[in-house]
């Protein structure tokens, strides 16, 4: 994974300090969390509407999705999804998976992780 979108990655430590209200001030943390929880809660909801996790995705997804975070992000104070973030860019590329956009981010990340245990 490109250091620049591994910097920050939401985890469970960053997560837990954000339940503790201990990430006061961490913008690009809680953004970078707000952008992965927004995407994920996206597809759980088509998952489970759909009742499998196989053709989800209808039309417009992408532009539903996408107008979702930047929506949420914005709300927020925070800058819309950027193609040139390498953070960004992961999630803007899953949601072109038009079989499962959920299975597409995992796939990446599982491969990024078998990766790093390797190395």
């Amino acid at each position: 994974m490109p250091l620049k979108a591994e910097y920050c990655f939401p985890n469970r430590q960053n997560i837990d300090k954000l339940l503790r209200k201990e990430l006061v001030g961490k913008g690009e943390i809680i953004r970078k969390m707000l952008i992965f929880l927004v995407f994920y809660t996206y597809w759980a909801k088509r998952i489970i509407r759909k009742k499998r996790d196989s053709n989800i995705v209808e039309d417009n997804d992408f532009e539903r999705c996408l107008d979702m975070i930047n929506a949420r992000l914005l709300g927020a104070g925070y800058p819309e999804l950027y193609i040139g973030n390498p953070y960004d860019w992961l999630f803007m590329w899953a949601l072109k998976d038009y079989d499962n956009p959920l299975f597409a981010f995992r796939y990446y990340m599982g491969e990024v992780f078998a990766e790093a245990v390797d190395n």
